[in-house]
C-alpha cells in the first residue's frame, strides 16, 4: 500500500471516528442499510440505555468522552505528519522523530482516557447527577493491552530513529 493511500485511509478513519462519536451519543438508533442495519452507542452502555439518557447525562457523557476523540484526532494528525516525512524521504529528521513519539504518546493517552472514561462517567452520573443505578466499572480488553504494546513499540521506534539521526550526524563529521 502506498503512503498516499494510507494517508487517505487515515483521513477516512478520522472522519468515521467523528461520525461514530456523534451518532453514538446523539442518535443511538438502528440505521437501516441495504441488506443490514447499523447501530452506534457509547462504550459501556447498551443501545436501549443510550436511547433513554436524559439530556444532562447525554451531554455530560459526550463532553467527558470528547478528550478521547480529540487525542485520537491529534494522534492521527501526527501520524499523517510522519507519513508526509516518509513521502519526502525525510526519515531521520527531527520532525519525523517528533511525529513518531507524539503519535505514540497521543495514541496511548487516548487509549488510557478511553479506559478511564467509563468509570468517570459512572461517578459523574451517580454522584453529581443523582443516577444511583449508574455503573462504575473498568474494563481492559486484550485488544487494549495489545494497543499499549504497539504504542510502546512506536515510542521505541522513535528512539531508534533518533539514534540513527545521531549516528548520521556523527558520520558526517568524519567524511
Amino acid at each position: 500500500m502506498s503512503i498516499k493511500t494510507f494517508r487517505a485511509l487515515l483521513l477516512l478513519f478520522v472522519l468515521l471516528q467523528g461520525i461514530y462519536y456523534g451518532l453514538s451519543w446523539f442518535y443511538p438508533h438502528p440505521i437501516p442499510m441495504p441488506g443490514f442495519t447499523m447501530a452506534f452507542w457509547p462504550d459501556g452502555l447498551t443501545m436501549e440505555l443510550a436511547r433513554g439518557l436524559p439530556p444532562a447525562q447525554r451531554w455530560s457523557g459526550a463532553l467527558l468522552s470528547l478528550p478521547v476523540l480529540a487525542l485520537l484526532v491529534y494522534a492521527s494528525w501526527r501520524l499523517d505528519g510522519l507519513l508526509r516525512a516518509f513521502q519526502a524521504r525525510d526519515l531521520f529528521s527531527s520532525a519525523a522523530i517528533g511525529h513518531v513519539r507524539a503519535f505514540a504518546g497521543a495514541a496511548l493517552g487516548a487509549l488510557l482516557l478511553a479506559i478511564a472514561e467509563q468509570p468517570l462517567r459512572g461517578l459523574l452520573w451517580r454522584h453529581w447527577l443523582g443516577d444511583s443505578g449508574a455503573a462504575i466499572s473498568v474494563g481492559v480488553s486484550s485488544e487494549a493491552l495489545l494497543m499499549m504494546v504497539a504504542c510502546g513499540l512506536f515510542y521505541v521506534f522513535g528512539g531508534v530513529l533518533r539514534e540513527g539521526r545521531r549516528l548520521a550526524e556523527e558520520n558526517e563529521g568524519f567524511v
